[in-house]
């Protein structure tokens, strides 16, 4: 942290790239050399926006036994599972399900929609497109809550390929670092010109990372930005 603010000091600039592990050491920093100054948000929020209130949304399409042991302990949500072959291949199960979730979050109940394991593994399809089906299905959510003037408080996505592949396709621009809710799990605040994604917080993270009661965990998270300038 201390090499990146004496480079960016010397150089009145600094590109750097890497993880949110980068952010952690620079602002681990801040009271170690003060010749840089690094200005950091408050958990308050960014003042120039409104913070969102609303339910939290999670989809874990992981079928990590990491994930289904969240899910299994997870007592804040109302649980929704999800059959994978129907997701991919039936369109009227897909927007029932849509349906049935959205007015779940119009009621203010935090939602959790997860691939059933029991129907989850099946050789009749490829990890790879119900990745993209749940990526699909995340946007259809947030497109559908946006059309009846809904917004989320917080989102959460398990999955490595699931999340990726579903802020890829959401019309954001940047995601800036918030939080680490658990050791390799990421909160962000996304950026967008929609506002229904703008300043939403959202959590990341792969199948295998975080610790049991890492959804609970989400609903305590408030609408926190954090912002490193040189």
């Amino acid at each position: 942290g201390r090499q990146i603010r004496r480079i960016a000091h010397a150089h009145e600039s600094a590109l750097v790239v890497g993880s949110s592990v980068v952010l952690q050491a620079v602002t681990a920093a801040d009271n170690v050399d003060e010749r840089v100054p690094v200005t950091q948000a408050s958990t308050g929020g960014d003042a120039s926006r409104p913070e969102h209130v609303g339910p939290t949304f999670v989809l874990a399409g992981s079928l990590s036994p990491v994930t289904a042991a969240q899910v299994r302990a997870t007592k804040g949500y109302v649980k929704h599972p999800l059959h994978a072959g129907l997701l991919l291949n039936d369109a009227a199960y897909r927007t029932a399900q849509i349906q049935h979730i959205c007015d779940a979050l119009g009621a203010q109940q935090h939602v959790l929609a997860y691939i059933d394991q029991q129907h989850g593994r099946d050789n009749a399809f490829k990890s790879a497109d119900l990745a993209a089906a749940t990526a699909q299905f995340v946007q259809s959510i947030l497109q559908s809550l946006s059309e009846q003037g809904r917004r989320l408080g917080r989102l959460g996505i398990a999955g490595g390929d699931t999340s990726s592949q579903a802020i890829a396709q959401l019309d954001v621009w940047a995601l800036s670092y918030s939080c680490v809710l658990s050791p390799g799990v990421t909160v962000c605040t996304m950026h967008s010109d929609d506002p229904a994604l703008d300043g939403l917080t959202v959590m990341l993270k792969g199948g295998q990372m975080g610790s049991e009661d890492l959804f609970d965990k989400l609903l305590q998270v408030q609408g926190a930005r954090q912002a490193v300038t040189f």
